[in-house]
């Protein structure tokens, strides 16, 4: 023990040996021989100032032999946290950044500030009983913050940022904790500190964090310690989002109950809601899908997540629906463009159904019937999105003009099922007049849109944008969009021609229609 790397090596084989383990007094015995090690370490060589930028190896050890007697201080057994205390304390005394940090102190001004809150209560309880009877309560109950919330708040004040990084790293453990109450401590000190220095963490260690909780969370075996360390994965997001939801996808698309907790925790933070929307339909909307034989998992985890994300109970995410529905309802139709048929058929269709429910639109739920697209093959798969944007119109017909604006950029995109998505919706659109008005401008766009996709390289496209075509007719026929009809130009030399070509295409589903 007469170098940190020693006797971090010592505490870790100690550690192991059972003071983590269910027997209180194996607990007791390990954790004081680990005070018998703190008292025999080394004092700490604290580098220059002008060196802390980078971590000292010796640093890195103390930090490591911290982290293994913190969580013992929220230990069950009162006998054991008063041992851990004692060996922190030896710990603390022998780096000069925390040498003046003493663990009775620190109970002193935790109940001092008990006292001055409970002194304010009471003031402010003359006139209610309810406020008496909280100041009874906290008087009866009066204990400060446990020894490792205290001990945190001393290091974060103290340490430099360098010495965090390790600190975080060699607490995760203790979320495996045989004993509850240390596994909840180590991990609420774990959550402190990063909600205290989670920027000072590079993207790449907190990249290597939050890869590290999903693979170990779902190992957890108590249920209060495993929605703490999911809490941390929250706190890392605020900072890290990026890393942080690539690492929640890369668990799927066959989440397990830990990930999509994670996703729940993450959904009902206000300030992470909107970017979890953000992305996972940039995700949907701006990647390939792949091939039958290779499907893109980032597409497919990013569909199921999209859809889970709409089972959370918060008032926020009806919130988000209503103002952006006719958006993610177009991210849905382009989604149902580009999918396989199989697995990912059944998760497009039951993200979907997820969706119409969240946004109160059951009749549309019901009318679609969810297992509707896995029952079909992909060749019919645009008369599905054609069902679901006449129900659309139906049900919205307010909103037909958000919805064209949003999706009528996709008829440029390189991958087929955007534009089969695209052409069938603006097809359908366009047949919507005949019930609602529809504005000149709008009827332009979408005639205009039709007409260029007739010699689309794709059959589906073709075979839509000629239903387009008939669908104008219907119009003319019944007197609307009267703007387009007087236009002898488009009439004679671009409707009719295409009608024509349509006749003589290659494809017998294009030249039925």
């Amino acid at each position: 023990a007469h170098s940190w790397l020693g006797v971090s090596r010592l505490l870790q084989a100690v550690h192991a040996a059972g003071a983590s383990c269910p027997v209180e007094f194996i607990r007791w015995t390990c954790t004081q021989l680990l005070g018998v090690l703190c008292k025999a370490a080394p004092i700490l060589s604290v580098p220059e100032e002008k060196d802390l930028g980078e971590l000292h190896s010796d640093v890195g050890d103390w930090c490591e032999c911290l982290a293994l007697l913190l969580p013992r201080t929220g230990d069950s057994c009162r006998a054991v946290v008063t041992v851990a205390i004692d060996a922190l304390q030896q710990l603390l005394s022998r780096c000069e950044w925390t040498a003046s940090v003493k663990f009775g102190e620190l109970e002193e001004c935790a109940a001092a500030a008990t006292a001055a809150e409970l002194n304010v209560m009471r003031k402010r309880s003359s006139s209610g009983g309810e406020q008496r009877a909280a100041v009874r309560q906290q008087e009866e109950e009066g204990d400060p913050a446990p020894p490792s919330q205290q001990l945190v708040s001393a290091l974060v004040a103290r340490l430099p940022p360098s010495a965090i990084p390790p600190l975080v790293q060699h607490l995760m453990p203790a979320m495996h904790d045989a004993d509850s109450h240390a596994a909840l401590s180590g991990v609420d000190a774990l959550y402190l500190i990063l909600q205290a220095c989670c920027e000072k963490l590079s993207e790449e260690r907190a990249t290597n964090l939050i890869s590290t909780i999903f693979e170990e969370v779902s190992k957890v075996s108590h249920s209060s310690v495993r929605q703490k360390v999911l809490s941390c994965v929250k706190v890392l997001a605020l900072h890290h989002f990026e890393s942080a939801v690539s690492e929640l996808l890369d668990t799927g698309p066959e989440f397990n109950m830990s990930s999509l907790g994670a996703l729940q925790v993450l959904a009902k933070e206000k300030a992470l809601l909107l970017r979890l929307l953000n992305h996972f339909t940039d995700t949907l909307n701006n990647s390939d899908p792949g091939t039958l034989k290779r499907p893109n998992r980032l597409v497919l985890a990013a569909t199921v997540a999209l859809g889970h994300l709409f089972t959370v109970n918060d008032s926020s995410i009806g919130m988000v629906l209503k103002k952006y529905f006719p958006q993610l309802f177009g991210t849905f139709l382009l989604r149902i463009g580009t999918t396989l048929e199989g697995l990912s058929a059944q998760q497009t269709a039951a993200a979907f159904m997820n969706f119409l429910h969240a946004s109160q639109n059951d009749s549309m739920a019901m009318a679609l019937e969810g297992n509707r697209l896995s029952r079909v093959t992909r060749e019919l798969y645009d008369e599905v999105i054609c069902e679901l944007t006449m129900l659309f119109c139906r049900h919205h017909p307010s909103k037909r003009e958000l919805l064209l604006n949003f999706i009528h950029p996709f008829l440029s995109r390189p991958f087929p099922g955007h534009r089969v998505a695209t052409m069938t919706t603006v097809s359908q659109l366009l047949l919507s007049g005949a019930d609602a008005p529809l504005s000149g401008d709008f009827v332009g766009t979408v005639v205009d849109s039709v007409l260029r996709c007739v010699d689309d390289a794709h059959s589906t496209v073709r075979k839509q944008s000629v239903r387009g075509i008939g669908n104008l007719l219907l119009l003319w026929q019944q007197g609307a969009a009267e703007e387009a009809k007087a236009d002898e130009d488009l009439t004679l030399r671009r409707v009719l021609p295409a009608a024509c070509s349509a006749l003589a295409d290659e494809a017998s589903m294009v030249r039925r229609e």
